[in-house]
Parts: C-alpha cells; structure tokens; sequence
C-alpha cells in the first residue's frame, strides 16, 4: 500500500513516537524509510562555528547538518534496521520545517508522512499555524499525525 514513508523529527516526545510509528509501517508494508530533520535557524549554532574554526572547517553551517545527520543516523538506525526496515534514507535540511518537508515529499516518491503533532500558542498558531498543519493541509498524499 505504501512504498515510501517519511518519518519528520523535531526532537519533540511526539515526533520520537511519530519515528516509532513510522518505523512499525515501514516495515509491516516493507517501504522505504525516510527520516527527515529540518534546522529552523538560518546558521550553525556557536558552538559549531567555534568547533569548526578551531578544527579549520571552512563552511560550519555544512559541518553542522553532517553532525546533526551523524547523531539522527546513531540514534535511529540501530532501531530501523532490529525493526526489519530494509532501506532508510536521512536527510537533515535548515530552513521553514514545513517549507522542507513539502519539497522533500514533493521530489522523493513519498507516499505517506508520519509526523508529531504538538500545540502552538494560541496567537501563533493563529498566524502562522503549525508544522503538522500545513503539512497536511498541502501534502499531495497520506499524512499521519501522532500525540
């Protein structure tokens, strides 16, 4: 029924329990597993940016994916893989997390997002409404959201 699934992790409770959905249908439909993390800052974060200066790395916003990616990788693999999941694709992205995540589902052949949802305040989420929601709202397939 599902060939690709997208797994979208934010470091929140509800997106560790969206990884452990995402992971039991995945395997259940023997899919693909696409484990997405988006950076919402413009920039490496200070403590990157003196690492990489200290160690001579040229571009520490690209340093700083490649060890977010590194940590997603060590966390979740060990689980994907004792899980059966034949194929997981990691991708740590910066920019709006909605934004990324659209164009990823967009490019990729996903077929279903799996994703936490968490409350907003009210007066943002008024104005500019959350994550999950405009994901949903502008997905071209299945999304499931998690509490």
């Amino acid at each position: 029924m599902y060939s690709n699934i997208l797994v979208a992790y934010d470091g929140s409770a509800h997106a560790d329990k969206a990884i452990g959905v995402a992971i039991e249908l995945a395997a259940k439909f023997d899919a693909d597993l696409h484990l997405v993390q988006v950076v919402d800052h413009a920039h490496a974060s200070s403590g990157t940016a003196e690492f990489a200066r200290s160690e001579n790395v040229d571009d520490p916003d690209s340093l700083e994916i490649e060890l977010a990616k590194k940590n997603l990788l060590q966390r979740f693999e060990p689980k994907v893989r004792e899980a059966g999941v034949g194929n997981l694709h990691a991708r740590v992205a910066r920019g709006d997390p909605a934004e990324q995540l659209l164009n990823y589902i967009g490019g990729s052949g996903v077929d279903m997002v799996v994703m936490g949802r968490r409350g907003v305040g009210r007066m943002e989420g008024l104005l500019v409404g959350s994550v999950s929601a405009k994901v949903s709202a502008l997905a071209d397939c299945a999304v499931l959201t998690i509490k």
